[in-house]
């Protein structure tokens, strides 16, 4: 009874370990993360940057715990890493210096943010990421029963990392600024420090005999060779290459919703969960995720033949349902091979491997192959053949009868396969949904449901499905319309689109647009979607008093502000992307810029950081229009940014800001903003419509902080409005400490408001 308490007793402390050890490590991702904004330009793609260091800094710890583990006697491992995590401690509290800042101007924005993060965050990060496989190897070393299955609590690690990736936007984030966060982490730390200490006095004291004994009766099992290292790497590696990619698939091509990226990260934790904690129904869950995955590659077809594509949320479930089930069938197989105890940090090393191979060929490669995002249905197709490998036999090597049976009988089942969704792809040519067009998919579908028993033949046609639904889209074009420039890079991905028979342009960051422009002479000068001149930008520049007007823009989009002409008005623009100015400045795509008059000025580089280089007092209007994609960068909206804006802004000035958003409502934001800067702040939101030349406008929202009471006086005029709450704003200032993302989400609507004329 009393060793049975012993054993208890030490698994708990083992399992609280592994899972405070999981859990500081993914809640030291998105608080660094955050720390990264400011010089990046807050866009999606610095999470996927930064994903993809964790996965190598996390190879590098695997690494070191395989290499600890296999070299050094049992009783000396804890003293090893015990002394190099408080090592480690001497560097926190975390921070970013700010020299290195001013090295990120020239540079290579991913290969900068990459090597900022391995000179300040390295180092703890790769200490604490061995963390989960040494506790491992040291329960399963431990004599007695509860070292048999150290696997078991694999499934703790992931636990933990996956309540620290939902408790930051939701707790964690709102409740506490960055400096907070950095202390209260550095404790946790010296936690998992002092959790190492007694796990080490308890080994100090385990019998050296147990590892020889463990190696003894490991002997006559089979080690693993090459290709079981090969399996694990590539089983590892597809669900890491999809996790960025429908990441970034979703967020700027289906809903560039802010922190997104969660959900599929949550999902991602969540599969390595359930196959690491099923031991006896690893080919049921192998099997049906893939049954699943299938019907829901079909019901996405059905969602584009019947005409849904357009609803968010059905379109986003079916993705991240895609991805649930292709991770899980991955996850599944790889837990299937998992091999005994004294492997387990050899078993770790080539898991990090893969995840890291993943990480680099969606997050530094692909942007480089693919003009697209295609490497979302290619490693899509990978989870296809890592299904069909197996049963895959080589006819070629032997072309004996029975081999050559075997290639007609491969042939005559792929073969109507191919036939009918190769119909499909030919049907779904303008995603109309006449019921013809239904009737093909249902008929793919009976063929994949007829053809289960055949792994390759099934694992062909599903590939052949992927292209239909994720990349024939791609390549075709809306009715009378073409793509005349698609390309991207570090940055989100940027199409420049001509509708043929109304003769505009289109600039697209994913489903939204940034810019258009009549291709008619006479119509060429008129700043069109959110700058029409009847439009709430049109308020704006009307306020301004004659004389010399020197207008600050962060954001160029095609250049539709420069429109809004003036004398003696001139433009400086803030773009972080060198291909938007290559895009504005093209005469073949825009000719805003070129045509309007206006003398401008382009500097390349983030908006917050490039404006403090102006002089102090010189712009009459400084207009924040900066997004990525459909999210407007939290940097460029804190207090001390504004600080920095009132700073380089006549005293007579105003400061603009483009609230345009599908999800958030940053009006309470700016509110307590121009609360604690002693300014005014104005509203509208105007409804879009048609102009007497039969130009047409979008729906927009602005603000404006002022504190000049004729440009107060001229907004109340033109229906700008005060925000009134009914009791107080319990907004919290946004500060580079702190922003609170989640609680700005339209659908949570923090507290009431009215809004009201002066």
């Amino acid at each position: 009874m009393t060793d049975r308490k012993a054993i208890t007793a030490n698994t708990l402390l083992f399992s609280i370990t592994i899972f405070w050890g999981a859990w500081l490590l993914f809640s030291i991702q998105p608080m660094f993360g955050k720390m990264l904004l400011p010089p990046l330009g807050g866009g999606p793609q610095i999470w996927n940057v930064a994903m993809l260091f964790f996965q190598c800094a996390l190879l590098i710890g695997y690494m070191y715990a395989h290499t600890l583990s296999h070299y050094l006697p049992l009783r000396f491992q804890p003293l090893i890493h015990c002394a190099l995590l408080i090592a480690a401690a001497f560097l926190l509290p975390l921070s970013l210096p700010a020299e290195t800042w001013s090295t990120q101007e020239n540079a290579n924005p991913a290969l900068w943010q990459l090597g900022a993060m391995l000179q300040t965050i390295g180092p703890v990060f790769i200490i604490l990421s061995a963390t989960s496989s040494l506790l491992q190897h040291w329960f399963a070393a431990q004599t007695g029963a509860a070292g048999k299955n150290p696997y078991t609590l694999y499934a703790a690690s992931n636990l933990g990392c996956l309540l620290a990736l939902l408790a930051y936007p939701f707790i964690i984030e709102p409740a506490w600024g960055l400096e907070a966060q950095n202390m209260f982490w550095g404790w946790g730390y010296k936690a998992l420090i002092l959790f190492f200490i007694i796990i080490g006095v308890g080994l100090w004291r385990t019998p050296a005999i147990h590892t020889q004994q463990n190696k003894k009766k490991v002997k006559s099992t089979k080690t693993p060779d090459w290709r079981a290292y090969l399996q694990w790497c590539l089983l590892a590696a597809i669900p890491a290459a999809l996790l960025p990619a429908v990441t970034a698939y979703i967020t700027m091509d289906v809903a560039a919703i802010p922190l997104f990226w969660i959900i599929p990260l949550a999902l991602y934790l969540i599969t390595f969960i359930i196959a690491f904690s099923a031991e006896k129904q690893l080919q049921a869950i192998k099997t049906t995720s893939l049954h699943l995955l299938l019907a829901v590659l079909l019901g996405s077809i059905l969602i584009i033949v019947a005409g849904l594509y357009q609803n968010l949320v059905l379109v986003v479930t079916a993705h991240l349902l895609i991805f649930f089930f292709a991770a899980l069938f991955c996850h599944s197989f790889l837990a299937q091979q998992k091999p005994k105890p004294l492997y387990l940090t050899k078993f770790y090393f080539f898991l990090a491997l893969g995840g890291a191979l993943g990480g680099v060929f969606v997050n530094l490669l692909a942007p480089f192959i693919f003009t697209y995002p295609f490497e979302y249905p290619v490693s899509l197709c990978f989870v296809l053949l890592a299904f069909a490998a197996p049963h895959f036999h080589w006819p070629m090597l032997r072309l004996g009868t029975l081999q050559k049976q075997k290639i007609w009988g491969f042939l005559g089942a792929l073969l109507p396969v191919g036939f009918v969704v190769t119909l499909a792809v030919i049907f779904l040519g303008d995603y109309g949904s006449p019921p013809w067009k239904m009737g093909a998919i249902l008929l793919a579908a009976l063929g994949f449901i007829l053809l289960t028993k055949r792994p390759v033949t099934l694992a062909s046609g599903a590939i052949l499905l992927i292209i239909v639904v994720f990349i024939i889209p791609f390549l075709q074009h809306a009715p009378h319309s073409k793509t005349l420039y698609a390309s991207r890079d570090y940055f989100p991905l940027k199409m420049v689109n001509e509708s043929v028979i109304r003769k505009f342009h289109l600039l697209m960051h994913g489903q939204t647009i940034h810019g258009a422009q009549f291709m008619d002479p006479h119509r060429a000068k008129i700043p069109l979607t959110y700058y029409h001149p009847n439009g709430p930008l049109g308020d704006v520049f009307a306020t301004l008093p004659p004389g010399i007007q020197n207008i600050g823009v962060l954001g160029l989009g095609v250049g539709s502000v420069a429109c809004h002409t003036a004398p003696n008005r001139s433009f400086d623009f803030y773009e972080i992307d060198p291909a938007i100015q290559e895009i504005a400045e093209n005469p073949a795509y825009f000719t805003y810029l070129r045509d309007c008059g206006s003398p401008y000025k382009i500097t390349i580089g983030d908006g917050r950081l490039k404006i403090a280089h102006a002089d102090n007092r010189y712009y009459n209007l400084i207009l924040l229009d900066a997004y990525s994609s459909d999210s407007i960068p939290v940097h460029t909206l804190t207090l001390e940014a504004f600080k920095l804006y009132r700073s380089k802004l006549q005293s007579d000035g105003m400061i603009a800001i483009h609230l345009t958003n599908r999800h958030l409502d940053l009006r309470p934001v700016l509110q307590k903003i121009a609360e604690k800067m002693d300014m005014q702040v104005r509203f509208i939101t105007r409804n879009g419509g048609m102009d007497s030349r039969g130009v047409g406008y979008y729906t927009s929202s602005y603000a404006v902080l002022t504190n000049n009471t004729e440009i107060l006086q001229h907004l109340k005029s033109t229906g700008w409005l005060k925000l009134n709450y009914g009791e107080s704003n319990k907004t919290q200032v946004w500060t580079d400490n702190y922003a609170n993302i989640v609680g700005s989400l339209k659908f949570m609507a923090p507290q009431p408001f009215t809004m009201t004329p002066d």
